[in-house]
C-alpha cells in the first residue's frame, strides 16, 4: 500500500515541476509541489483509515488536488507582492486588504454553515410531520456535503494566507527606522493575522460539526 501511495506522490509532484522556468514561475511551481505532496499525504492517510488501500489512493488524489490549490495560491501571492509596490506603506496596505478579504469571506461562510444547520433541523422536523418528501432530505444531504467541501477549501486558503502574511510581517518588521505610518500598518497587519488564525480554528470546528450531521428521520 505504501509503495502505491508513494507512486501517486511522485507522479503529482513531477507534474507540478519544470526544469527551465523563471524565478517567479519557480516560486509558484515549488509552492504548488509542496502543497500537492502535503495534501496527497494527508488525503492518503485519511483515505486508508476509511477505505483501506483503495481509499488511500483515492484520498491521495483528492488531497493532492486540494493541496496543489493551496500551494499555487501561496506561490502566486508571494510572487505578486514581492515586486508590485514601490512604497512599503502601499505594500502593507495590500497585505492588509488581502487578509481582510479572506477573513470576510470566512465570516460569511461560517454564517452560511449556521444557517444550513438550522434549515436542516427544520427540514427533518417537517419530514417527520409529513409536510415534505424524502427526496428533500436527500437533496439537503448533498447540500451539506457540498458546503463541507467548500469549508475544506476555505481552510486551505486560510492556511496559505496565514503563512504568507506571517512571513511578510516578519520581513517588514526588520526594516530599520520605521515611520509612524509603517508602525501602525504593521500593527494592523498583525491584528488581521490574529483574526485569520482565529477564523481558521472556528471554521475547522464548523466543518467538522457539519460533517457529522446525519439526516436520520424518525420514520
Amino acid at each position: 500500500m505504501l509503495r502505491d501511495i508513494m507512486t501517486v506522490l511522485l507522479v503529482v509532484t513531477l507534474l507540478a515541476g519544470c526544469a527551465t522556468m523563471s524565478d517567479e514561475t519557480r516560486t509558484k511551481t515549488e509552492s504548488t509541489a509542496v502543497g500537492t505532496g502535503a495534501g496527497a499525504a494527508a488525503g492518503a492517510l485519511l483515505g486508508y483509515l476509511l477505505g483501506g488501500k483503495q481509499g488511500a489512493l483515492i484520498g491521495a488524489g483528492a488531497g493532492a488536488a486540494l493541496g496543489a490549490g493551496g500551494g499555487y495560491l501561496y506561490g502566486n501571492h508571494v510572487a505578486n507582492r514581492k515586486k508590485e509596490y514601490a512604497r512599503q506603506e502601499d505594500y502593507l496596505d495590500a497585505l492588509i486588504v488581502s487578509a481582510q478579504r479572506v477573513n470576510d469571506r470566512t465570516d460569511a461562510l461560517r454564517q452560511e454553515i449556521v444557517q444550513l444547520e438550522t434549515e436542516t433541523t427544520q427540514l427533518i422536523q417537517q419530514y417527520n410531520q409529513r409536510t415534505v418528501q424524502k427526496g428533500e432530505l436527500k437533496k439537503q444531504e448533498r447540500t451539506l456535503a457540498k458546503k463541507a467541501e467548500e469549508g475544506q477549501k476555505q481552510l486551505q486558503i486560510l492556511q496559505a494566507e496565514i503563512d504568507i502574511q506571517q512571513k511578510a510581517l516578519a520581513q517588514e518588521q526588520q526594516t530599520q527606522n520605521k515611520s509612524r505610518e509603517t508602525t501602525t500598518r504593521l500593527k494592523n497587519l498583525q491584528a488581521e493575522i490574529t483574526r485569520l488564525e482565529g477564523n481558521k480554528a472556528k471554521l475547522d470546528d464548523d466543518v467538522k460539526r457539519l460533517a457529522t450531521i446525519q439526516i436520520r428521520p424518525s420514520v
